[in-house]
């Protein structure tokens, strides 16, 4: 009888039913549950191709991610990091990763720094040029 019990108590401890003493299951959210990123968006509005952007992303933070994969990710196939909404953020020249779990702003802030980013030499000297003149307009008035 012994015997008989002891082995019973082990098949109960085995089912899966019987989780006294193990830590519950933790369950990825389903697609319907995530938050949505808007990577696709502002990697549009930067002008970037998928494999544009994960060379980018490799380059400037060393994260690895491959086009396809980000791709599976702006469709919402699969979970988004934090590690990778970081990196996508620094690549974009965006001030902080939050702002892409909202989509771009015809006006955004941001832009300014992304199409700083995207030009040459040449090109950066003449912006911030005509940006002090805005701004020692703004201020003078």
């Amino acid at each position: 009888m012994t015997s008989s019990f002891a082995c019973e108590a082990v098949e109960r401890v085995a089912t899966p039913d019987h989780n006294r003493g193990m830590a519950p299951r933790v369950q990825t959210p389903s697609q319907e549950l995530r938050r949505p990123a808007f990577i696709k968006a502002w990697r549009k509005k930067a002008g970037l191709t998928l494999e544009k952007l994960a060379q980018a992303i490799e380059e400037r933070t060393g994260y690895v991610i491959s086009d396809g994969q980000l791709s599976r990710i702006e469709r919402g196939e699969t979970a988004c990091t934090l590690d990778l909404l970081e990196a996508v953020a620094i690549t974009l020249g965006l001030s902080d990763r939050s702002v892409l779990l909202r989509p771009p702003q015809e006006a955004d802030p941001d832009e300014a720094v992304i199409l700083l980013r995207q030009m040459n030499p040449n090109e950066k000297r003449r912006a911030l040029a005509m940006l002090r003149l805005l701004k020692t307009g703004a201020e003078e008035t």
